[in-house]
């Protein structure tokens, strides 16, 4: 992305500034401005198109995402079933708004506990919202030869491990994680999730946060005791007015303001 080509960019110009630092600090001379010159464009000869080649992939990458979501949004099969998604949430938001019960369904393989009925079941794109232990590995170079080389050679390992170190620190960053899609069961008691290849529970009552963006085809879930859940896609909406209903009531359904889309008579918002 944009950001990234900064990245490069900075950093190329970090690795010229140690580069002319140490030779100056190891040969003890004061070279000529032509030469410090001359060397700076040397080395820039080989930065500039590196730059040019990170962010010419980005954008190749952006351009693809972008022909991909139209194609997926002109395909006549998706619209339909994004149609379906939004009018069924609708349909189940007004179902419960009006004080109607839902019918329960029967489950095979999850064991549910004495007393809990399983109402719905979706597929959905599942998520979780947390950060890591950010770890690399920092080298030391050892090098041999004319200041120049020496000079070079020490920048470059240190850009080498200034890169790592910052790829660590993103990559440990607080993001979602675990993006999978996921058979999703919701109950009188708990949202059942089929993802890391194992059924996980999360119950309501521990649910201390709960943010419906059904125009973003998604709900989040804050937990006392474990990381936050999203889950997304054409079942995000109908997963929403579920969960506010088992949360809240019917109340919920009618008032909840992050439900207000569902509520307005409007066209099918694209996925």
């Amino acid at each position: 992305m944009r950001r990234r080509g900064w990245q490069v960019f900075f950093l190329a110009v970090e690795v010229l500034a140690v580069t002319v630092a140490v030779v100056l600090r190891i040969t003890g001379r004061a070279y000529p401005a032509s030469v410090i010159l001359g060397f700076v464009l040397i080395s820039l000869f080989y930065v500039v198109p590196a730059l040019l080649i990170v962010r010419g992939s980005d954008a190749w990458d952006r351009r693809r995402a972008r022909s991909r979501a139209e194609a997926a949004r002109r395909d006549p099969e998706v619209q339909a079933s994004v149609r379906r998604g939004w009018n069924g949430a609708q349909d189940l938001m007004n179902h419960l708004a009006a004080g109607r019960p839902l019918a329960p369904m029967t489950v095979w393989g999850v064991v549910l506990r004495p007393n809990e009925q399983a109402y719905l079941s979706f597929p959905a794109n599942y998520a979780r919202y947390y950060s890591t232990d950010a770890s690399y590995v920092h080298v030391d170079g050892l090098f041999l030869g004319g200041p120049l080389f020496v000079a070079a050679g020490l920048a470059m390992t240190a850009a080498g491990n200034r890169s790592r170190r910052d790829a660590a620190l993103a990559a440990a960053a607080l993001r979602w994680r675990e993006q999978q899609a996921a058979q999703v069961l919701l109950t009188s008691e708990r949202i059942l999730c089929n993802a890391n290849g194992r059924w996980m529970s999360f119950y309501f009552s521990g649910v201390t946060a709960f943010y419906p963006e059904p125009l973003n085809w998604s709900v989040v879930f804050e937990f006392g005791d474990t990381q936050p859940l999203r889950l997304a896609g054409e079942s995000g909406p109908a997963i929403a007015a579920f969960s506010a209903w088992l949360l809240h009531g019917s109340r919920g359904v009618q008032e909840h303001p992050g439900l207000q889309p569902l509520r307005q008579a409007i066209g099918t918002p694209m996925a």
